[in-house]
Formats: C-alpha cells, structure tokens, sequence
C-alpha cells in the first residue's frame, strides 16, 4: 500500500509540475526557418578547428574555434571564436564542469551550420538559436553538403516545401528570407 502511495504522490507531483507556469522554463519553443534566420546575428558554414575551456568573468566556459567556410548572414574573418557556458563531464586541466546546461555539444574536425545569436553584453557568451535549433551537424555525400537531422525537423522541411536533406536548398530558402 505504501509503494502506492509513493507512486501516486509522485504522479501528483509531476502533474502539477508540468502543467503549471514553470514548465514553459522546461523547453524550448520551437522556431520556423523565417524566425531563426530573423533572429541569428550570424548564419555560417564552420569547421570546428578547435575546443577549449577557460575562465571568463569568474565561470568557465567553452571556447569553440572554427574556420569559416562560408558566412550566409553577417560578415567577418575566415576564423571565428565564440564561448558559451559547457557541459558536465568536460576538463581541461584543473577545470572540471559539473553542471549540465543542455547547450549543443561540437567536436573537432566536424562541419556545422550555425545559427548564432549575437554575444552578450553582459557575458560576451552566444548560443545557437533556439538551442539545438540553430546548430545542425553537416555531412558530405556523394560529394554534397547534407543535414541528416533535417528530415526530422517538421519546421525546416515545412519551409523548404518538401523533404530533403540538402544542404544547398537549405541555404537557397535562407536566402530566400534574407531578401525579403
């Protein structure tokens, strides 16, 4: 009878949890293609060259280094740097994370488009857009560019008007948006 007791108080618990204002802090929404590209500060094709872990402002963070193969919206050098706050299990010497904070995670050697929003005032750290949104993994086949996630991403095929995976079309509907 206890067991049951547990399991109920659990289910009530949760219930009140997730339905009430709190549960909005819970996720992310999600964003059209129109919305992320409005939103980014810089949209870019980048090949992640480095990862560190460092010491800004009294937190660590990650510094996430890449040479840019193409920038879609904004403009700077062939190289870009950006941090934001790591993730639990990453170390650099005498730095150890142990907080999860849910950010994307990136390895060296890998292509990505990237959705970043602009650096923080306060902080100078930046994120893709919505999250795990604005941050999609490249691959090459057949000598072409894809994003093998797209297919799994109802916003981005919805505005792409079928479903694909390619890379090129991705960046022809981006822009598309940026000329509106």
């Amino acid at each position: 009878m206890k067991i049951k007791t547990k399991l109920f108080s659990l289910f009530i618990f949760f219930t009140i949890l997730f339905s009430s204002p709190f549960a909005g802090a819970l996720s992310v929404k999600t964003l059209t293609l129109k919305q992320m590209v409005e939103l980014a500060d810089r949209i870019v094709r980048l090949t992640v060259t480095d990862i560190r872990l460092g010491e800004e402002g009294g937190r660590t963070v990650r510094y996430i280094t890449g040479d840019v193969d193409e920038w879609i919206k904004g403009s700077g050098s062939d190289t870009l740097v950006f941090s934001q706050l790591p993730d639990t299990g990453e170390s650099a010497g005498d730095i150890q994370v142990s907080s999860k904070m849910g950010l994307p995670s990136y390895e060296v050697g890998k292509t990505y488009l990237l959705m970043l929003a602009g650096d923080s005032e306060n902080t100078g750290l930046t994120a893709p857009i919505g999250i795990w949104q604005g941050h999609m993994v490249l691959e090459k086949q057949n000598g072409k560019w894809v994003v093998p996630s797209m297919k799994t991403r109802p916003s981005l095929i919805k505005a792409l008007g079928k479903s694909t995976n390619s890379y090129d079309d991705l960046k022809s509907a981006i822009k598309t948006i940026l000329e509106e």
